[in-house]
Order: C-alpha cells, then sequence, then structure tokens
C-alpha cells in the first residue's frame, strides 16, 4: 500500500529496468539526470590548460600516468574523469599535473584544489602540496555561502577529486552544479574495481 501511494504521489516511479518491472525514487532519477547533464552542457567549452604538456611531464611517469596527465592538461571539457586502477600511483600522477601547472605564467595558472570522500584522500593531496578539503566540507562551504547571496566563483580554479568511485550521486550532482555554476573546472579520479558510495548511485 505505501508502494502505490508513493507511485501515485509521483515520489517513486515505475517502469522495466532490465526486464523486470521495478520502481526507482524520483530524487535518484533526477540526481543523475543532472549528473548527465552538467557533464554534456561542460563539453568543450573550456580552453586547455595547455596545447602540449608532454615536454613538462617527468619521463619517469609510466605511460598510463603520462596518458591520465596529458588527458587532463589538455581537456576541453569542464568535467574530466579518469579511471585510475588500485596501485597506478594517483598521488605521482597528482604531482605531475601540479608540477605541469606550475610552469605556467602566472595569469595561466588555475588554482589547484583537492577534493576527497575521506580525510585520507585530502591528506594525500596535501602531502604533495595541493590545499584540499573533504567534499561534504567543500559543499557545506558552498551551501552556506551561496545561501547568504554570494555569487561563489571558481573561475580558473581546478578541483582535482580523488577516490571518485566513493561518491554517490547526491554529493555528485551537487559538487558539479556548484562547479560550474562558479565557472571551475574538475577532474574526478577513481578505480570502479574498488570500493563504492555507502550512498546511493555509482557516477562515476
Amino acid at each position: 500500500a505505501e508502494i502505490a501511494r508513493q507511485h501515485i504521489d509521483g515520489e517513486l516511479m515505475k517502469g522495466p529496468f532490465g526486464g523486470d518491472v521495478r520502481y526507482v525514487a524520483r530524487v535518484t532519477w533526477e540526481m543523475e539526470k543532472a549528473i548527465i547533464r552538467e557533464v554534456e552542457a561542460g563539453k568543450n567549452t573550456q580552453t586547455p590548460l595547455m596545447a602540449s604538456p608532454s615536454a613538462v611531464l617527468s619521463s619517469s611517469l609510466t605511460a598510463g600516468q603520462r596518458e591520465a596527465s596529458s588527458l587532463i592538461l589538455q581537456s576541453t571539457d569542464r568535467f574530466t574523469a579518469v579511471q585510475g586502477y588500485a596501485g597506478v600511483g594517483k598521488t605521482t600522477q597528482f604531482n605531475a599535473v601540479k608540477t605541469a601547472i606550475d610552469t605556467l605564467p602566472d595569469a595561466a595558472r588555475p588554482v589547484l584544489i583537492g577534493l576527497g570522500p575521506t580525510h585520507r584522500a585530502v591528506k594525500e593531496m596535501r602531502s604533495i602540496g595541493i590545499d584540499g578539503q573533504t567534499m561534504k566540507s567543500f559543499l557545506v562551504d558552498w551551501q552556506q555561502r551561496t545561501a547568504a547571496g554570494e555569487q561563489v566563483s571558481y573561475a580558473n580554479t581546478l578541483f582535482l577529486i580523488d577516490e571518485a568511485s566513493m561518491l554517490g550521486n547526491q554529493d555528485t550532482a551537487e559538487a558539479m552544479v556548484a562547479i560550474a555554476a562558479g565557472n571551475g573546472r574538475a577532474v574526478m579520479v577513481g578505480d570502479v574495481a574498488q570500493l563504492e558510495s555507502p550512498e546511493s548511485g555509482s557516477p562515476l
């Protein structure tokens, strides 16, 4: 009876998912649409941070690290996702991106901000000189500033989001909306084969 009520009220959506009749919460559906909408809207809207980063990337990087670092530095999209398998040295890759960005002139150099679902992820980014905070802390800060009437700007800011596979739909959707509204850009690095978010959704 409760499921029927929520379906009638529109809280639950009924549909054939995978051949079976199932229900999905409308709020979950809307969050997933918001994530896809922000990713699509951000395509080809950014100027690459570097035209040819190969000259400033360390020769000690693996082929995968060089490829991922080049993707981050040359991307024209507001949001970029990088699959980083366990043991591939994501911290080394972040450091390579930071080192490359540090070679840019002051006017062209973006502010680097690290975000992560855990304090451990934030601590790792801080260990290589990237200022960071937890995703929850970032979202609370943005919500408070926005509620106070501030037009929060993330212009010329690159967010490096570590362990992104551990982020659920709600935090990812809110972060993307906040970063896009402030005209920032973000790179999500995670491993789809590792731990997922305890909250609903697997947006990475």
